[in-house]
C-alpha cells in the first residue's frame, strides 16, 4: 500500500546525489557526484524507506517495504540516531533505490523499515521510541 502525502516537510534533510554505493562490514560508503565520499556507520542508522515524488503533481508516495522491488525508482531516505534525514538519490548508479534498500536490509537488518507521517513533522518523542526499539534489536542481536 502506497502512503501518499502532499505538502512540505518540516524536517530539513540533506540531499545526496550518489553515483556509487558500497556496503562495507560496518558502514555504508557513498560517493556523490562531486566525488566526495560519505561514510555512514550502520550503528548510526535508525530508519530507512523509499520516497517517490511525482514531479507533475508534487505528491510524495512511500511504498510499503513489502512492495519494494529492486527495480523501484525513487529516493532512499535514511534517518540517523540524531534524527537527521539524509535523502539518497541514485545518480549514474546502475542500482535503483529499491535495490539499494534491499542490499541495506541485508547489512543492517535491525532498522525501522517504514515511513510514518510524524517523521516529517519533527515528533521527537516518537523518534525516541523508534530509536530505543532499534537499539534493543541491536542489543539482542549482538551487533
Amino acid at each position: 500500500m502506497l502512503t501518499k502525502i502532499t505538502g512540505r516537510r518540516s524536517i530539513p534533510g540533506t540531499e545526496l546525489w550518489v553515483r556509487e554505493i558500497s556496503f562495507k562490514r560496518n558502514c555504508l560508503v557513498m560517493a556523490d557526484t562531486r566525488n566526495m565520499e560519505i561514510m555512514m556507520p550502520y550503528k548510526e542508522l535508525v530508519a530507512a524507506y523509499i520516497e517517490i515524488c511525482d514531479e507533475r503533481t508534487g505528491s510524495i508516495a512511500h511504498p510499503d517495504i513489502s512492495e519494494v522491488t529492486e527495480e523501484l525508482e525513487g529516493c532512499l531516505v535514511l534517518y540517523d540516531r540524531e534524527y537527521r534525514c539524509i535523502r539518497v538519490h541514485p545518480a549514474g548508479e546502475e542500482k535503483r533505490a529499491g535495490a539499494i534498500l534491499k542490499q541495506l536490509a541485508i547489512h543492517v537488518p535491525y532498522l525501522f523499515w517504514d515511513y510514518m507521517p510524524w517523521m516529517d513533522e519533527g515528533n521527537q518523542e516518537e523518534f525516541f521510541n523508534i530509536r530505543q526499539m532499534v537499539s534493543a534489536m541491536r542489543d539482542v542481536s549482538g551487533t
